[in-house]
């Protein structure tokens, strides 16, 4: 039972709980005792509530950070979505507790970084995401906290109870490389079976080691070919919902997301934000793309490898380290604008070769490879804060971010232009996706449809 829950509810300490609450943790008798879990506030599957005066937190996860960069000591980062932004926080306290210690360590949150802009779009009806910080005491540097709470006063018992995340490489493996994060996945009606092999195996050619899903919907094939990937172990799927608690029903989920299109880029905040913490020490860069976007190197660059060490060489009289690495975005429409006889149809990216002439402008939709060294909160498109400088925008002749959908602007649709960059890749990618097609019985079921 426990295993099972710490599968369906993987930012609940539930072992630690187990284990602790016999055991008459806390301050003194009356004074920050150990949170009791059936005590906890839980909202909406993955959120827990903590309420502080008139701001309610949805609390979601929480992280150890104690990179160099950081100018701070050690610290506990927090995601939380909150009922107000860019307004004055209450004063509030983290109860961190520490294995075979029975008291916690009390320490006033000191930062609240809103991961979004008032001017982008507000609504009392949302809530908006945050990234909240304490700072470990110098008597605990090197120790990492087991669970983390919220209270409003020291003495407080907690209603929230968050395990700290920390995964540092195991074994004989050491930091570097790079994943993909992909925001909440919601398409259960559309079979996107196909193009899923084909983007996954992309990725693979371009030098991901793990991609990282958020799944909120998907459709029955989809989710077969997910299974595969996690068997392999190229694939990671964490289970979302939203934070101001509607129905995870798949029906229910695309109505909501056309009818309150802030609420929903609120929302995908988090996956993208709770993915790099989670890799913080496993990764050199994360990419945050969907899956139909690839970040596509040009000319001679075959791999993102080439894109990096291209950055590192890179002089600038202003900075030495980029906390995210850009690249401007380019539609290829839906339209099958060219087919080549020599490629199975269902290849998608490989079968569509036509792009928007002209690239979006440099901020426009554009995605990024993001530094786990000096990265600090992420948006969709860009890091919001850093440590260090911002991003680095590769010029379009070097790499682009591939976007296969129509543009919002239709008139561009009659000024496209032949791109078969993605060619160079066909024969490899073809040969990875096939075998993929085989194992999953694609053929065979295709036939058997028909």
């Amino acid at each position: 039972m426990v295993k099972g829950i710490n599968e369906e509810l993987p930012m609940l300490p539930l072992e630690l709980y187990e284990k602790n609450k016999n055991e008459n943790y806390g301050l003194n008798s009356t004074c920050a005792l150990y949170p009791e879990l059936l005590s906890i506030k839980f909202h909406s599957n993955f959120y827990q509530e903590f309420e502080n005066l008139n701001v309610t937190f949805e609390l979601f996860g929480a992280y150890y950070d104690n990179r160099t960069a950081v100018p701070d000591y050690p610290v506990i980062r927090i995601l939380g979505m909150v009922n107000q932004i860019e307004e004055k926080f209450p004063t509030s306290y983290c109860q961190l507790w520490y294995e075979k210690q029975k008291e916690p360590i009390i320490v006033p949150i000191t930062k609240y970084l809103p991961i979004w802009h008032n001017y982008w779009g507000t609504n009392p009806n949302v809530l908006y995401p945050h990234l909240i910080t304490c700072v470990l005491p110098r008597n605990k540097l090197s120790e990492v906290p087991q669970s983390v709470s919220i209270v409003a006063e020291e003495c407080e018992r907690a209603t929230n109870h968050l395990k700290v995340i920390y995964e540092p490489p195991v074994g004989n493996r050491t930091k570097g490389g790079f994943a993909v994060c992909v925001k909440n996945l919601v398409f259960p009606f559309a079979d996107t079976s196909a193009r899923l092999v084909e983007w996954m195996e992309m990725l693979r050619i371009l030098g991901a080691q793990e991609v990282i899903v958020y799944s909120l919907a998907v459709h029955p094939n989809a989710t077969k070919v997910m299974d595969y990937y996690k068997e392999t172990g190229f694939l990671k799927v964490y289970p979302h919902s939203y934070a101001r608690g509607e129905p995870v029903f798949p029906n229910f989920q695309r109505f909501i997301m056309q009818k309150d299109y802030l609420n929903m880029v609120l929302n995908e905040m988090f996956p993208y934000n709770d993915c790099f913490y989670r890799n913080l020490y496993k990764y050199d860069y994360l990419a945050g793309i969907d899956t139909d976007e690839v970040i596509m190197p040009l000319g001679n660059w075959t791999s993102w490898y080439d894109i990096v060490e291209y950055v590192q060489k890179y002089e600038s009289p202003n900075c030495e380290t980029f906390a995210d690495i850009c690249f401007r975005n380019t539609y290829y429409p839906l339209v099958q604008s060219t087919f080549s006889t020599d490629i199975p149809k269902y290849f998608h990216m490989l079968q569509h070769v036509k792009r928007v002439k002209e690239h979006m402008p440099v901020g426009w939709a554009t995605k990024c490879l993001h530094s786990t060294n000096y990265a600090l909160t992420l948006h969709n498109h860009y890091s919001m804060d850093w440590l260090g400088c911002g991003g680095l925008e590769i010029n379009i002749t070097d790499a682009q971010l591939q976007h296969y959908r129509d543009p919002d602007d239709k008139n561009t649709l009659n000024l496209t232009v032949l791109d078969s960059n993605i060619w160079r890749f066909k024969e490899n990618l073809v040969k990875r996706s096939l075998k993929v097609f085989e194992e999953l019985d694609f053929f065979k079921k295709a036939i058997n449809e028909n």
